[in-house]
């Protein structure tokens, strides 16, 4: 458990909050690419650590991401005419162009100096991997995280999102909690020995060479975070194999999961979390077959699990449509159908920020303490004046992957996974 001191502090992201300001330091998806209108269309709303912003293109293919707040009299740029080269305020005329300066003052007299001092808050913004990334944070941005994917053609990899009402925390413990699919998801998963790790078949559901639901848990910290395995006994020899999973955990909000998924657990806000996922195929593009199967195991199909704005129906004052008949009858172990919406049902109703001081946590819950004391650790010395020290601002994040196998017990999984060389690279501080 934590106390409620450390509970806020671990949480809040506003403004000054520390950590808010760790936040800040690294590069953050602010939207999907396909959420960002056409030159003339205007902008979109992007909420990122509690600020408003908005992102536009303008007519030669830039992007830009600023205030919402026109630097006027705060009137919301989501109402501005966009004219190509501009945002136009509608209340009095400004013109605002991509880089935020503001080039047109309409109603001010012919003689005022304004036009060309004023500026709109922006912030450095790239294109990649099928996301917009956002740097917020003071100065010079550190590099950009490449993840494996952002490499790949784009038919190589999908990305999608979902909104919902919750600390960017209980995202982020979902997602390093590996116990909790062999109870949660287990309507989704079923246990067969003829594979040597997860795999999601075409009809949406997922196959497991493990039917054990008490995994050994053993984190290996890295120069990135760190990764841990989920030990569990093999459904073809449980007294000599092994099935196990490896989840790597990317700072600040980053998490590989077995077998091609990635998450970040973005907050908006201190109550509101973008989750992105992304599954991508190093080899071959993925099918519509392959897209198709994913979206059903995950829930994330638009239109069927997904609203317009990645919100889903299910909430809090619907119980989030749990099928009570269905459990009952034994057709579903929560009454709850794909696993996002799972996940978000059981996290929201936590409450929006958890309250920690209740809990009791055990030894599946390991990789979950390990990284609230990171982030705790690094949260603590901005309140209390330090610099912090992150290598992970510079770290390669090609190197974050998960991995899973089924291995002869007793073998080093870190090595078998990850091989002598990579784990040689893997590990802190080298």
């Amino acid at each position: 458990m934590l106390s409620k001191a450390d509970n806020e502090l671990m949480c809040r992201v506003e403004g000054d909050q520390p950590m808010g300001i760790f936040l800040r330091r690294f590069w953050m998806p602010a939207c999907l690419l396909d959420e960002i209108p056409s030159p003339g269309e205007g902008p979109v709303r992007v909420n990122l650590v509690g600020e408003r912003l908005v992102a536009w293109r303008n007519a030669e293919g830039r992007v830009g991401l600023m205030s919402e707040a026109c630097p006027h009299r705060g009137v919301s740029l989501m109402l501005a005419r966009d004219e190509g080269d501009g945002l136009r305020c509608i209340y009095h005329g400004w013109k605002i162009d991509v880089a935020g300066h503001v080039c047109e003052m309409p109603g001010e007299p012919k003689d005022s100096r304004m036009c060309g001092r004023v500026n709109n808050m922006t912030y450095p913004c790239v294109e990649a991997g099928g996301l917009l990334w956002a740097y917020l944070g003071p100065g010079e941005p550190p590099p950009l995280p490449r993840f494996p994917w952002m490499d790949l053609p784009s038919t190589h990899y999908v990305v999608r999102k979902t909104l919902y009402n919750v600390n960017f925390v209980q995202s982020l413990e979902g997602s390093l909690d590996s116990a909790h699919s062999d109870f949660l998801h287990s309507a989704e998963t079923s246990a067969s020995g003829d594979y040597d790790q997860d795999q999601v078949h075409s009809d949406g559901r997922r196959s497991r060479p493990s039917t054990d639901t008490s995994p050994e848990i053993d984190v290996r910290e890295t120069e990135f975070g760190f990764v841990y395995g989920a030990i569990r006994k093999a459904m073809a020899d449980p007294e000599k194999l092994t099935y196990v999973r490896a989840t790597a955990y990317a700072l600040p909000f980053y998490s590989m999961i077995p077998p091609v998924y990635m998450q970040a657990s973005v907050p908006l806000d201190s109550e509101n979390t973008a989750m992105y996922l992304v599954w991508y195929d190093n080899e071959h593009p993925l099918s519509p077959v392959e897209v198709k199967a994913h979206e059903t195991f995950l829930g994330l199909r638009m239109g069927e699990d997904l609203l317009p704005d990645y919100r889903r129906p299910g909430r809090a004052d619907n119980r989030w449509f749990q099928d009570r008949e269905g459990i009952k009858s034994g057709k579903t172990y929560t009454g709850l159908y794909g696993t996002t919406m799972q996940d978000i049902a059981v996290q929201e109703s936590m409450g929006p920020v958890q309250d920690r001081t209740i809990e009791h946590l055990g030894m599946t819950d390991k990789a979950i303490v390990h990284m609230r004391r990171m982030l705790l650790a690094t949260a603590r010395q901005i309140r209390d004046g330090m610099e912090p020290e992150i290598p992970a601002l510079n770290s390669d994040y090609r190197q974050v992957r998960s991995a899973a196998a089924t291995i002869n017990r007793g073998d080093d999984w870190w090595e078998k996974l990850y091989g002598a060389a990579s784990t040689a690279s893997l590990e802190k501080g080298v």
